[in-house]
């Protein structure tokens, strides 16, 4: 790597980035970060560039803060420009906390999960990291999880992490009473074990009753297909016509611009299409867990719920 320029620049010159992967700080533990830089020294400098007449913090996020929270006036920072790069700076910050054994877990799923809307696909963020592909995926879809007690849980490491991927399996309707099931044990084995016997639970359910499984659940399909199919179109048609303002441009700076900043409103319905797309392929699964279970009489096969 090369020599990066070192400096010591004033606290309030620094500019936090609000995208980066840590999210949570609670201020006993800057206060104890803070007192310790006070007394012994700034081990580490924070990574910024220059942005105007500031700087943008790229890696030191609890630095930052820790010296605040105790009135530290300065930090040792080292310059690098090539974070200007959105995509660059984002690495950087991955690299940095996910190296660091205090990230709480649901903060580093959420930044994988970030790292793909900023350009990065799955093999560059775990090259990037150091982990497999297969783990960097589990911890995106465990990022999905919307409970705010199951998402607290997890970061207090009460749940263990495979059986937190396993939970992100479940649906925001069952998973709530998937770790009920699963609690009941102490082990992570035995919690994944409760987990298979919840979704058994959850197919014998389908079936008990008159439920008319077949119409009820094919009428289900049709309608996320159609919403999935609605949000897909609605995503090509804004692509085809940012790329007609994009040749329309003629080279203009102006022109351009204005459709790269109308293209971002169009994102949302990327993430429509990838949400409705999502929901259908975990209906689809439970379909055919479903048919299986019900096939098996009453040894129903364990499926994703």
């Amino acid at each position: 790597m090369e020599n990066l320029e070192t400096m010591m620049i004033p606290v309030d010159l620094i500019v936090p980035d609000p995208n980066q992967p840590r999210k949570t700080f609670t201020l006993p533990e800057l206060e104890e970060l803070g007192n310790s830089m006070k007394a012994e020294g700034q081990k580490t400098p924070i990574v910024v560039f220059r942005e105007d007449e500031k700087f943008k913090l790229v890696c030191g996020e609890r630095r930052l803060r820790a010296a605040i929270a105790v009135g530290i006036p300065e930090l040792r920072a080292e310059i690098d420009q090539s974070c200007e790069n959105p995509k660059s700076a984002y690495k950087a910050q991955l690299i940095e906390n996910t190296v660091r054994d205090d990230l709480p877990p649901m903060d580093q799923a959420q930044s994988y999960r970030d790292a793909l809307l900023r350009e990065m696909d799955m093999e560059e963020i775990a090259e990037a990291v150091g982990k497999s592909v297969s783990s960097i995926s589990k911890a995106i879809e465990m990022a999905g999880i919307q409970d705010p007690t199951i998402r607290r849980l997890i970061n207090e490491k009460i749940i263990p992490i495979t059986v937190a991927q396993e939970l992100a399996t479940f649906s925001d309707k069952h998973i709530r009473t998937a770790w009920d099931w699963a609690s009941k044990k102490t082990s992570a084995d035995g919690m994944k074990k409760q987990l298979d016997a919840y979704r058994q639970k959850l197919g014998q359910m389908v079936f008990n009753g008159d439920y008319d499984y077949t119409k009820k659940k094919d009428d289900l399909i049709s309608q996320e297909l159609e919403k999935a199919a609605t949000a897909f179109s609605r995503w090509e048609k804004s692509t085809k016509t940012f790329i007609g303002k994009i040749h329309s441009t003629n080279g203009n700076r102006v022109k351009l611009e204005h459709a790269i900043h109308a293209r971002t409103k169009d994102i949302a319905h990327l993430l429509q299409f990838s949400e409705e797309v999502t929901k259908l392929a975990k209906m689809l699964k439970d379909q055919v867990g479903a048919c299986d279970s019900k096939i098996n009489g009453k040894n129903p096969i364990a499926v994703n719920a």
